[in-house]
Protein backbone atom coordinates (compact mmCIF):
# COMPACT_ATOMS: atom_id res chain seq x y z
CA UNK A 1 0.00 0.00 0.00
CA UNK A 2 1.09 3.57 -0.69
CA UNK A 3 2.35 5.40 2.39
CA UNK A 4 0.57 8.67 1.55
CA UNK A 5 -1.46 10.32 -1.18
CA UNK A 6 1.18 10.33 -3.89
CA UNK A 7 0.53 11.04 -7.59
CA UNK A 8 3.13 10.58 -10.32
CA UNK A 9 2.57 11.62 -13.94
CA UNK A 10 4.87 10.17 -16.57
CA UNK A 11 5.25 11.54 -20.08
CA UNK A 12 7.51 9.63 -22.46
CA UNK A 13 9.13 9.43 -25.83
CA UNK A 14 7.97 6.44 -27.86
CA UNK A 15 10.25 3.46 -27.35
CA UNK A 16 11.88 4.90 -24.22
CA UNK A 17 10.25 2.31 -21.97
CA UNK A 18 8.15 4.93 -20.22
CA UNK A 19 5.15 2.66 -19.77
CA UNK A 20 7.29 -0.14 -18.35
CA UNK A 21 8.93 2.35 -16.00
CA UNK A 22 5.50 3.55 -14.89
CA UNK A 23 4.42 -0.02 -14.14
CA UNK A 24 7.55 -0.73 -12.09
CA UNK A 25 7.16 2.53 -10.18
CA UNK A 26 3.50 1.79 -9.45
CA UNK A 27 4.34 -1.70 -8.20
CA UNK A 28 7.28 -0.46 -6.12
CA UNK A 29 5.25 2.27 -4.39
CA UNK A 30 1.91 0.45 -4.22
CA UNK A 31 0.12 2.90 -6.54
CA UNK A 32 -2.68 2.40 -9.04
CA UNK A 33 -1.59 2.64 -12.70
CA UNK A 34 -3.64 4.42 -15.36
CA UNK A 35 -2.83 4.51 -19.07
CA UNK A 36 -4.85 3.06 -21.95
CA UNK A 37 -7.90 2.44 -19.80
CA UNK A 38 -8.38 6.20 -19.47
CA UNK A 39 -8.83 6.43 -23.24
CA UNK A 40 -11.16 3.42 -23.31
CA UNK A 41 -13.35 4.86 -20.57
CA UNK A 42 -13.47 8.28 -22.23
CA UNK A 43 -14.45 6.80 -25.59
CA UNK A 44 -17.19 4.67 -24.03
CA UNK A 45 -18.47 7.69 -22.10
CA UNK A 46 -19.31 9.45 -25.37
CA UNK A 47 -20.76 6.25 -26.83
CA UNK A 48 -17.91 5.34 -29.17
CA UNK A 49 -15.90 2.19 -29.76
CA UNK A 50 -12.44 2.74 -28.18
CA UNK A 51 -10.72 0.90 -31.04
CA UNK A 52 -12.24 3.27 -33.58
CA UNK A 53 -10.64 6.32 -32.00
CA UNK A 54 -7.46 4.88 -30.52
CA UNK A 55 -5.44 6.29 -33.43
CA UNK A 56 -6.58 9.80 -32.45
CA UNK A 57 -5.22 9.50 -28.95
CA UNK A 58 -2.31 11.86 -28.31
CA UNK A 59 -2.24 13.01 -31.93
CA UNK A 60 -2.99 16.28 -33.63
CA UNK A 61 -5.33 16.82 -36.59
CA UNK A 62 -5.88 19.39 -39.34
CA UNK A 63 -8.39 21.07 -37.03
CA UNK A 64 -5.57 21.83 -34.61
CA UNK A 65 -3.60 23.66 -37.26
CA UNK A 66 -6.64 25.84 -37.95
CA UNK A 67 -6.96 26.74 -34.28
CA UNK A 68 -3.23 27.07 -33.61
CA UNK A 69 -1.65 28.66 -36.70
CA UNK A 70 2.11 28.99 -36.97
CA UNK A 71 3.88 28.89 -33.64
CA UNK A 72 0.84 30.00 -31.61
CA UNK A 73 0.37 27.15 -29.13
CA UNK A 74 -2.52 26.64 -26.74
CA UNK A 75 -4.91 28.65 -28.93
CA UNK A 76 -8.32 29.70 -27.61
CA UNK A 77 -11.48 31.17 -29.08
CA UNK A 78 -10.30 34.61 -28.01
CA UNK A 79 -6.91 34.38 -29.70
CA UNK A 80 -8.49 32.94 -32.84
CA UNK A 81 -10.79 35.95 -33.08
CA UNK A 82 -8.36 38.67 -31.98
CA UNK A 83 -5.35 37.54 -34.01
CA UNK A 84 -6.94 36.20 -37.18
CA UNK A 85 -10.50 37.27 -37.82
CA UNK A 86 -10.99 40.60 -36.06
CA UNK A 87 -8.87 42.49 -38.63
CA UNK A 88 -11.43 41.55 -41.29
CA UNK A 89 -13.45 44.60 -42.35
CA UNK A 90 -16.74 42.69 -42.38
CA UNK A 91 -17.30 41.91 -38.69
CA UNK A 92 -20.43 39.87 -39.41
CA UNK A 93 -18.46 37.66 -41.76
CA UNK A 94 -15.70 37.36 -39.17
CA UNK A 95 -18.16 36.34 -36.49
CA UNK A 96 -19.72 33.71 -38.72
CA UNK A 97 -16.27 32.34 -39.55
CA UNK A 98 -15.40 32.13 -35.84
CA UNK A 99 -18.60 30.21 -35.17
CA UNK A 100 -18.02 27.82 -38.07
CA UNK A 101 -14.41 27.23 -37.09
CA UNK A 102 -15.19 26.63 -33.43
CA UNK A 103 -18.07 24.30 -34.32
CA UNK A 104 -15.66 22.30 -36.47
CA UNK A 105 -13.18 22.27 -33.62
CA UNK A 106 -15.56 20.53 -31.24
CA UNK A 107 -14.55 17.15 -32.58
CA UNK A 108 -14.56 13.72 -31.04
CA UNK A 109 -10.89 14.24 -30.16
CA UNK A 110 -11.74 17.32 -28.10
CA UNK A 111 -14.47 15.41 -26.29
CA UNK A 112 -12.04 12.57 -25.62
CA UNK A 113 -9.53 14.98 -24.13
CA UNK A 114 -12.20 16.55 -21.96
CA UNK A 115 -13.42 13.22 -20.62
CA UNK A 116 -9.88 11.91 -20.16
CA UNK A 117 -9.14 15.00 -18.07
CA UNK A 118 -12.17 14.29 -15.92
CA UNK A 119 -11.07 10.68 -15.48
CA UNK A 120 -7.53 11.76 -14.57
CA UNK A 121 -8.93 14.02 -11.85
CA UNK A 122 -11.12 11.18 -10.63
CA UNK A 123 -8.14 8.79 -10.60
CA UNK A 124 -6.10 11.36 -8.66
CA UNK A 125 -8.45 10.97 -5.70
CA UNK A 126 -6.36 7.88 -4.91
CA UNK A 127 -2.54 7.47 -4.98
CA UNK A 128 -1.62 6.61 -8.57
CA UNK A 129 0.72 6.77 -11.56
CA UNK A 130 -0.76 8.33 -14.71
CA UNK A 131 0.94 7.78 -18.07
CA UNK A 132 0.61 10.43 -20.78
CA UNK A 133 -2.67 12.19 -21.60
CA UNK A 134 -1.28 15.58 -20.47
CA UNK A 135 -1.54 14.42 -16.87
CA UNK A 136 1.12 16.90 -15.73
CA UNK A 137 -1.04 19.76 -17.02
CA UNK A 138 -4.43 18.41 -15.94
CA UNK A 139 -3.13 18.04 -12.37
CA UNK A 140 -1.00 21.19 -12.40
CA UNK A 141 -2.75 22.71 -9.36
CA UNK A 142 -2.90 19.49 -7.33
CA UNK A 143 -0.62 18.98 -4.30
CA UNK A 144 1.64 15.92 -3.93
CA UNK A 145 2.14 15.46 -7.68
CA UNK A 146 5.55 14.49 -9.08
CA UNK A 147 5.83 15.07 -12.83
CA UNK A 148 8.30 12.99 -14.86
CA UNK A 149 9.33 12.75 -18.52
CA UNK A 150 11.24 9.73 -19.87
CA UNK A 151 13.49 10.14 -22.91
CA UNK A 152 16.22 8.07 -24.54
CA UNK A 153 18.73 8.13 -27.42
CA UNK A 154 17.35 7.08 -30.80
CA UNK A 155 19.41 3.86 -30.95
CA UNK A 156 18.00 2.73 -27.61
CA UNK A 157 14.45 3.35 -28.79
CA UNK A 158 15.03 1.67 -32.14
CA UNK A 159 16.35 -1.48 -30.47
CA UNK A 160 13.30 -1.66 -28.21
CA UNK A 161 10.86 -1.14 -31.08
CA UNK A 162 12.58 -3.74 -33.26
CA UNK A 163 12.60 -6.20 -30.36
CA UNK A 164 8.82 -5.80 -30.15
CA UNK A 165 8.45 -6.31 -33.91
CA UNK A 166 11.42 -8.26 -35.38
CA UNK A 167 9.96 -7.90 -38.88
CA UNK A 168 10.48 -4.13 -38.77
CA UNK A 169 13.59 -2.72 -40.43
CA UNK A 170 15.74 -0.12 -38.71
CA UNK A 171 14.62 2.59 -41.14
CA UNK A 172 10.99 1.68 -40.61
CA UNK A 173 11.47 1.74 -36.84
CA UNK A 174 13.04 5.20 -37.00
CA UNK A 175 10.16 6.54 -39.11
CA UNK A 176 7.63 4.95 -36.76
CA UNK A 177 9.29 6.44 -33.65
CA UNK A 178 9.55 9.87 -35.22
CA UNK A 179 5.89 9.82 -36.26
CA UNK A 180 4.69 8.74 -32.82
CA UNK A 181 6.81 11.36 -31.05
CA UNK A 182 5.67 14.08 -33.45
CA UNK A 183 2.04 13.18 -32.73
CA UNK A 184 2.62 13.25 -28.98
CA UNK A 185 4.44 16.58 -29.19
CA UNK A 186 1.71 18.19 -31.29
CA UNK A 187 -1.04 16.85 -29.04
CA UNK A 188 0.68 18.01 -25.86
CA UNK A 189 1.50 21.45 -27.21
CA UNK A 190 -2.04 21.96 -28.51
CA UNK A 191 -3.82 21.10 -25.27
CA UNK A 192 -1.25 22.58 -22.87
CA UNK A 193 1.03 25.65 -22.74
CA UNK A 194 4.06 23.42 -22.14
CA UNK A 195 6.78 22.47 -24.61
CA UNK A 196 6.79 18.69 -24.83
CA UNK A 197 9.95 16.96 -23.67
CA UNK A 198 11.37 20.01 -21.88
CA UNK A 199 11.35 20.93 -18.21
CA UNK A 200 8.13 22.92 -18.74
CA UNK A 201 5.55 21.63 -16.30
CA UNK A 202 7.88 18.89 -15.04
CA UNK A 203 9.88 18.03 -11.94
CA UNK A 204 12.22 15.44 -13.47
CA UNK A 205 13.55 14.33 -16.85
CA UNK A 206 15.30 10.97 -16.97
CA UNK A 207 17.31 9.23 -19.68
CA UNK A 208 16.24 5.57 -19.69
CA UNK A 209 18.97 4.81 -22.22
CA UNK A 210 21.61 5.88 -19.72
CA UNK A 211 20.29 3.93 -16.74
CA UNK A 212 18.24 1.17 -18.31
CA UNK A 213 14.52 0.77 -17.73
CA UNK A 214 14.62 -0.94 -14.33
CA UNK A 215 17.26 1.36 -12.85
CA UNK A 216 15.45 4.40 -14.20
CA UNK A 217 12.26 3.19 -12.55
CA UNK A 218 14.09 2.75 -9.23
CA UNK A 219 15.43 6.30 -9.48
CA UNK A 220 12.01 7.79 -10.28
CA UNK A 221 10.39 5.89 -7.39
CA UNK A 222 13.09 6.90 -4.91
CA UNK A 223 13.16 10.58 -5.90
CA UNK A 224 9.37 10.83 -5.99
CA UNK A 225 9.10 9.26 -2.56
CA UNK A 226 11.68 11.63 -1.07
CA UNK A 227 10.21 14.67 -2.82
CA UNK A 228 6.64 14.00 -1.70
CA UNK A 229 7.56 12.80 1.79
Amino acid sequence: MAEKHMIITIGRQFGSGGHQIARIVADKLGLNLYDGELFDQAAKKIGENPDKFRKMDESRTLRDRILSPGDNRYATTATLYDDILAPMKNIDAASRQVNRTMEYARTVQDNLYMFESELIKEAAKEPCVIVGHCGNFVLRDYPNVFRVFVFAPLDFKVKRVMAEDPSMSRDAAIRFIQKKDKNRKNYHEFYTPYRWGTIDGLDMLINSGLYGVEKAADIVADVAKKTLA
